[in-house]
């Protein structure tokens, strides 16, 4: 991986970055920057970038005698987390309740017209409405259409045949 020169300012930008994160001690700043440029000089010709950032942060962590710059940021970031999470898990639950509802609603047969015939069961119910979407459709189809509906025998057809009469 090559370095270019555009990235020795962002090494720098790093270091002062982690230094303020760190400590807010002026001198301790210009330490972590004079250490920065030092390890800036001093790259061997193989050097990869996360190796020169791993080099710089140590430096800070040693000049700032902090094991963890980042450390109250990330005490910060977590509280923020843990005060959303419960919402987070409120809206996930609302989410999962509309959509269970929603499924449960698609798969419910309601009440219709054809719960009144002899001979029509739920599940030949379900097939029709399921091939006409609808009570009036079911009326207004042709006997050929009927026919299609592959769960219905000759009596139901003849039991349907009277219903659209009605």
């Amino acid at each position: 991986m090559h370095i270019y020169n555009d990235c020795y300012p962002c090494f720098l930008r790093q270091a002062l970055a982690a230094a303020r994160f760190s400590s807010q001690d002026p001198a301790i700043h210009h330490v972590v920057i004079k250490n920065a440029l030092q390890i800036l000089q001093n790259l061997p010709e193989d050097a990869t970038p996360p190796d020169i950032c791993d080099q710089i942060h140590r430096s800070v962590r040693q000049a700032a005698q902090e094991p963890d710059p980042y450390k109250n940021l990330k005490a910060e970031c977590t509280a923020s987390a843990l005060a959303q999470y419960s919402l987070l898990q409120n809206i996930r639950d609302e989410a999962h309740r509309v959509a269970i509802s929603f499924q449960r609603k698609k798969r419910k047969i309601t009440t219709s017209e054809l719960d009144q015939l002899q001979g029509i069961g739920p599940v030949k119910k379900k097939a029709l409405l399921k091939h006409f979407k609808s009570v009036k459709n079911l009326k207004n189809a042709s006997i050929e259409e009927i026919k299609k509906v592959k769960e219905l025998n000759e009596k139901d057809i003849a039991t349907l045949l009277e219903f659209k009469k009605k």
